[in-house]
């Protein structure tokens, strides 16, 4: 249960830009996902687990 999603967000699409998402995401959201730069956007890549919430996956959407 694995999905990638194309962040909708305009400017850099660098590795280390997504570094810097995947950070903030940890740190302030207490989110693990993982963000890639490719093909000139970024990426996040969601793992669904049976102990997540479909209220997590919300929070994580409204962040965009």
């Amino acid at each position: 249960a694995m999905a990638t999603v194309r962040l909708p967000l305009d400017g850099d699409a660098s590795p280390a830009r997504a570094a810097s998402l995947r950070r903030w995401l940890s740190d302030t959201h207490r989110i693990e996902a993982a963000v890639n730069a490719e093909s000139g956007a970024l990426w996040l890549r969601l793992a669904a687990q049976a102990y997540n919430e479909l209220a997590e996956y919300e929070r994580l959407a409204a962040l965009w």
